[in-house]
């Protein structure tokens, strides 16, 4: 990991098994998914080598016994270790715990806030301890940060057994403040404040009004993650159907985990990811009064105003009351020059800022403010100006990961390049609506700023450009509650370029909480907005936006390019996600997903005017989920040509069908002498080109469609017929893409770094292909797709994700997991459909979780390379993970190794709780499970060795280091691979269930105890018990599939037939 840690232990009577207890807050899987384990022994990954921790405390480690001979912990003796820990730092006065940094020391987050310490490829995560509160409906002090009383967070990667908790945050409006006189004007401070005029609206209305907030949850991640939610409100679902992920394309896998708790499958994505988790019992309609005059909002909730809209058929959207949102971050590789995004332990001029109040003053040497993880705070009267002596040479603001800063920054100084980074909050909830500048932040003074505060009111961000080009690099970081525009550059608008990655913006609850304006030679990417007001604005040339998800308020559109005339070309505003909308001021010319709004300053003689021009703009896969209000309305203030809308898929309009509210439209507005601009040259249509709109996966295809009620309710000046167009790429738009990966399946081994990608892509309009998390443009032609020169595959488990876009912007993934190993050694066949142990074992009857096919094996390959051996077993069908274990849970699978010399045939019993015996003793028991237990045993039950995990596709693979196996030869030694169903300490001997006979099983169902039967194999000859051996008979095999190869002496049925007073299975060579 990028992030490493360290803290001095110091000798002042707190303990470091306390200072862990609260800073560690990571959970080990339990047997019971739902019942997960919460004792402080395992706070910590024990399972990996300690390499940094020093010589001593191995010493002393060793002393209490809480070492294995491989020097890794014992996750028994965890709190021991602790123990001795501090033993060890109360000899040496000041003692050191570090975990094996990927660079520099210096820039640890401290321990008392990070929450997770891992090995190198687990998550992330943080916490704020007593800073914390589950405060939901005030104001909270300085140093607190507000937690989600409504959802709970936890990550862990796909291949492990620990639970991190990922802090989760809330918004609320106006940070629970009432709403204050916001009109400070002299008439409103005397005796008409009672006016309507002085409670001036703040656009907060409906959200405070109607208890609507919003949660998220940030961790930092390199590995495939599963992440599980939460709804801590009380309210139940029933099944993974009741939560919505969004966007929906991306199709992330769900799990139902209990009546309260969803888990979702991430993949790792260089770019991250941001998603809504919706749950249904939070979903609530939005309606808009039918007068529109409703003083406090025209939209509501309330029973009694809901049949009233319902009735005229005023729905707006559905939203959830209580939002939920994760922010998948994806971790940063350091790299030197301008693109590092965290500063180095020797960087120069750094200030390294405690958690506390933000410094009045900076020194003028400081160029680099680093804030530790923990609270900073400003206070609601002022803002950090960096500017001549108050940090004049600033540069870089770093956010450690979980650093939060109440307050806003103003970049005053004229640095060249500016950076602020890191996965840090930076949070405007302090400030009042326009909180103005010139009146001592309060909100601005109506009588001295009567036509608003853009140039006063405070801003999150925001830089003064020079003459001189200036770059910015903005990354990772997650603003909260603007209290006006977000982000600004002011002076010279077109010296000022930004790389913006990773940022996100969460409850932006008053109008003019707009997105980012972007300058000339902006590039923002991946990147999560709630806005209020305008989203995107493209008043600039030569800017990019790639990968947007937008959750919209009421106020503005989602992206904007008008108010008055410029000069704009060569924009590209591409993959764009709105995943909710709460649009509704159809009368407003400032509304709609495409907007370029009427005049703002009426009388101006150079606006508009048709000598400016908007040419070669691109908007490319628009996706809108749920209900919108309309599309786009172009009131343009100069001429157009080459502005193309490419891919625009909207999933259904609302009822807003009051005249102007709904319809798409394009204007052209005339100069002081009548002259309007021109839309495109002359018979080329190609002022406006439309190609693929689809409604409800309905192209729109008339430009006649101007009825309100009709399918793309597109309203365009007659008067410029002949300059757009609108077509569409197929009429079978509703076939849904098809693909698959040419000679390969999801869990496929393959012994060459340099994989062949090819498949099909049928219906597909586009194909992405993501190898380890980077994106790929594949060709396509003819229904097919294929990469040149094809993937490199640079680790072992290797992901490869094809998403492929239908025509009516149908999205279709297909994860492809790809294992290389170096060599292979050898491999076994078997039967098809024989999971069925002595022919008489049938499956569970809930299939969701026992897959028929998953205890079926059919192939066993076993591979090496410098370290470890591999053993891969293919089943018959895609391997199903109901509890979530590392790679799988419902199977047991047993690997035993018996030495070529060996040749005893003394009828020896295998592992217990198998009731198998084997053709002769065994060295080596390979134990893989996903749940509890695995490892690599001795006969006598010994654990001598761990096993790595991993569960893709069809194929289980179990990897484990060579020297565990001393100098046995592997590929000569013989094998029996043997398959059983998984269960807990409570429900078998050795976590393996034993078959029961069909006459118990009926009998329990028959009873009322139909639970036996729904997660237990039957046919065999055994009556349940709840206690050891847990089965009435013991003679039985609950081997559900074995390996025999070309044994002569008899068929699986017959080595396992419940007629023998025991079943005895043979050893296999290796096939070459």
């Amino acid at each position: 990991m990028i992030y490493s840690y360290k803290r001095k232990i110091e000798n002042k009577g707190v303990s470091m098994n306390k200072r862990m207890g609260r800073a560690a807050s990571t959970t080990m899987s339990s047997n019971n998914f739902e019942e997960e384990i919460l004792s402080s022994k395992n706070v910590v990954d024990t399972t990996r080598k300690l390499d940094s921790v020093s010589d001593r405390m191995q010493e002393i480690a060793s002393d209490y016994g809480i070492l294995s001979k491989h020097g890794c912990l014992k996750r028994t003796a965890v709190a021991t270790f602790v123990a001795a820990a501090v033993a060890l730092a109360t000899l040496a006065g000041a003692g050191v715990w570090a975990v094996k940094p990927a660079y520099g020391e210096e820039n640890k987050p401290a321990i008392d806030q990070i929450t997770s310490l891992p090995k190198e490829s687990e998550p992330v995560t943080w916490d704020y301890g007593s800073q914390a509160t589950k405060n939901d409906v005030s104001e909270i002090a300085d140093d607190q940060v507000r937690e989600s009383p409504h959802y709970s967070v936890q990550v862990r990667n796909t291949d492990s057994f620990w639970w991190h908790n990922s802090f989760t945050y809330l918004s609320i409006p106006r940070n629970g403040k009432e709403k204050p006189l916001y009109n400070n004007s002299a008439k409103c401070q005397s005796e008409e404040r009672e006016l309507p005029r002085c409670f001036y609206k703040d656009g907060a209305e409906f959200a405070y009004e109607n208890g609507f907030n919003m949660s998220w949850s940030s961790f930092v991640y390199s590995h495939d993650v599963w992440v599980k939610v939460s709804l801590d409100t009380g309210e139940k679902i029933s099944s993974a159907n009741d939560v919505t992920i969004r966007p929906k394309s991306l199709n992330f896998e769900k799990k139902y985990v209990n009546e309260h708790t969803i888990a979702v499958k991430v993949p790792y994505s260089a770019a991250g990811y941001r998603f809504s988790v919706d749950f249904e019992p939070e979903q609530t309609p939005v309606f808009m009064a039918t007068n529109g005059t409703d003083p406090i909002s025209w939209k509501s909730t309330r029973p009694d105003v809901r049949y009233r809209i319902e009735t005229n058929k005023w729905y707006v959207e559905t939203e959830p009351r209580h939002s939920m949102m994760i922010f998948a971050q994806p971790e940063v590789r350091n790299t030197n020059g301008e693109e590092e995004n965290i500063p180095r332990g020797d960087s120069p001029n750094m200030k390294k800022l405690e958690a506390g109040e933000f410094p009045k003053d900076i020194p003028d040497d400081v160029e680099i403010i680093y804030l530790k993880s923990g609270v900073h705070w400003m206070g609601a009267h002022r803002h950090a100006e960096f500017k001549d002596n108050m940090g004049k040479n600033v540069r870089w603001i770093y956010f450690e990961p979980g650093a939060f800063l109440k307050g806003g920054l103003f970049f005053n100084n004229g640095q060249r390049n500016y950076k602020v980074t890191g996965y840090g909050v930076l949070s405007g909830e302090q400030y009042v609506y326009e909180a103005s500048t010139k009146n001592n932040f309060d909100r601005r003074d109506e009588d001295k700023e009567p036509d608003g505060c853009h140039g006063t009111c405070v801003k999150a961000l925001r830089f003064t450009s020079t003459n001189e080009q200036q770059k910015l690099i903005l990354q990772g970081v997650t603003l909260k509650e603007p209290a006006y525009h977000s982000f600004v550059v002011y002076g010279n608008e077109d010296s000022f370029e930004a790389k913006i990655r990773n940022y996100q913006q969460v409850g932006a609850w008053y109008w003019q909480s707009d997105g980012v304006e972007l300058y000339k030679k902006f590039d923002m990417q991946h990147v999560f907005f709630h806005a209020n007001d305008d989203v995107i604005k493209i008043y600039h040339p030569d800017a990019v936006v790639k990968d947007a998800v937008i959750w919209k308020n009421e106020n503005g559109p989602v992206v904007q390019w008008g108010w008055t005339g410029r000069d704009i070309s060569n924009v590209t505003v591409e993959d764009i996600n709105v995943i909710h909308s709460r649009m509704d001021m159809g009368w407003a010319s400032n509304t709609c997903v495409l907007n370029s709004a009427g005049d703002l300053y009426p009388g101006d003689t150079s606006s508009p005017s048709p000598r400016f021009l908007v040419e070669n703009i691109t908007f490319k896969n628009f996706h809108i989920e749920g209900a919108l209000n309309c599309a786009m309305r172009i009131d343009n203030q100069r001429s157009m040509k080459n502005v193309k809308i490419d891919g625009f898929y909207v999933e259904a309009f609302n009822h807003q069908y009051k005249d102007d509210h709904s319809r798409s439209k394009l204007r052209v507005s005339s100069d002081v002498n009548g002259i309007r601009g021109y839309l495109g040259d002359p018979g080329q249509r190609n002022g406006l080109i439309i190609h693929d709109f689809y409604v409800g996966n309905k192209a729109v295809t008339s430009k006649g469609e101007n009825d309100i009620r009709s399918l793309g309710r597109v309203d365009i000046d007659s008067s410029f017929e002949n300059g757009w167009s609108i077509d569409h790429s197929s009429d079978d738009a509703n076939a849904n893409p098809e693909i698959s990966l040419y000679n390969y399946q999801d869990g496929s081994v393959v012994t060459s770094r340099l994989l062949p990608v090819k498949g099909k892509a049928r219906h597909a309009s586009s194909v992405s292909v993501y190898v380890n998390g980077i994106q790929r443009d594949p060709i396509l032609y003819n229904g097919e797709y294929w990469l040149k020169p094809g993937a490199y595959l640079n680790k072992t488990n290797n992901n490869i994700r094809v998403v492929a876009r239908g025509y009516a912007g149908q999205t279709v993934s297909k994860i492809y997991t790809i294992t290389v190993l170096d060599e292979k050694i050898g491999y076994m066949a078997d039967a098809l459909y024989d999971d069925n142990g002595p022919g008489s074992y049938t499956y569970p009857k809930l299939s969701e979780m026992f897959a028929p096919g998953n205890f079926d094996m059919t192939h066993f390959d076993v591979y090496e390379d410098s370290r470890d051996y591999h053993f891969a077993t293919t089943l018959r069908t895609q391997i199903v993970n109901p509890w979530l274990g590392v790679g799988i849970s419902a199977q047991q699978l047993h690997i035993y190794l018996r030495d070529k010399a060996m040749s005893d045939k003394e009828e020896t019993p295998l592992r217990a709780g198998t009731q198998t015996y084997a053709k002769g003793k065994w060295n080596y028991a390979i134990v893989v499970d996903g749940r509890q237990g695995a490892g690599v045993y001795l006969p006598n039950g010994e654990k001598v060795g761990d096993v790595r995990i991993s569960a893709d596709g069809v194929t289980i693979l179990a990897s484990v280091s060579k020297g565990v196996f001393g100098f046995m030869n592997i590929r000569e030694a013989k094998y029996q691979v043997s398959m059983y169903s998984s269960g807990e300490s409570s429900e078998g001997v050795g976590n393996i269930r034993p078959v029961y006979s069909t006459d118990c099983l009926n009998y329990k169902a028959s009873s009322g105890e139909d639970w036996l039967g729904k997660y237990r194999f039957g046919g065999g000859k055994g009556d349940y018990m709840s206690h050891t051996p847990f089965t009435t008979d013991t003679s039985g095999s609950n081997a559900l599939d074995i390996f025999i190869g070309y044994e002569k002496d008899g068929t699986q049925s017959q080595f396992l037939s419940l007629n023998k007073s025991r079943a005895v299975v043979p050893y296999v060579g290796l096939a070459r």
